[in-house]
């Protein structure tokens, strides 16, 4: 029943937040009721995304682990069985997934910072 209470309860914030700012102004009433429904929105939908390359981050943080252990334990079988280009394949996959996921990720906040922070904006535009 908490989550119910939880859905419930965003969306009625921002609804009162809402009409007290639309008596003040109908401009601002209007941009805070668009605003919050963008904010709600994006929350849920970019709530999944950012779980997911968490995930993705979490597993290749533990691949990059993993075979920098058994660099450090068997660096002389490494060298005496010439595996240093399977090694360095390895890690330039871990390189690669990681800047792809934090490109990602930085992407993804930051366009919940500008949802975050729109209201703000268009208030300065109507002062």
């Amino acid at each position: 029943m908490g989550r119910v209470q939880e859905i419930i309860r965003l969306p009625l914030t921002f609804i009162l937040v809402g009409g007290y700012l639309f008596q003040v102004h109908y401009l601002l009433g209007i941009t805070a009721f668009v605003s919050s429904a963008l904010q709600v929105v994006s929350s849920r939908a970019f709530k999944k995304r950012l779980q997911k390359i968490q995930g993705i981050e979490t597993e290749n943080y533990e691949n990059l682990y993993h075979t920098m252990g058994e660099m450090a334990q068997g660096i002389r079988e490494i060298k005496a069985n010439q595996l240093e280009t399977l090694i360095d394949k390895r890690l330039d996959s871990n390189r690669r997934v990681g800047i792809y996921s934090a490109y990602t990720r930085t992407k993804l906040q930051t366009f919940r910072e500008n949802l975050r922070v729109l209201p703000t904006r268009a208030g300065y535009g109507l002062a």
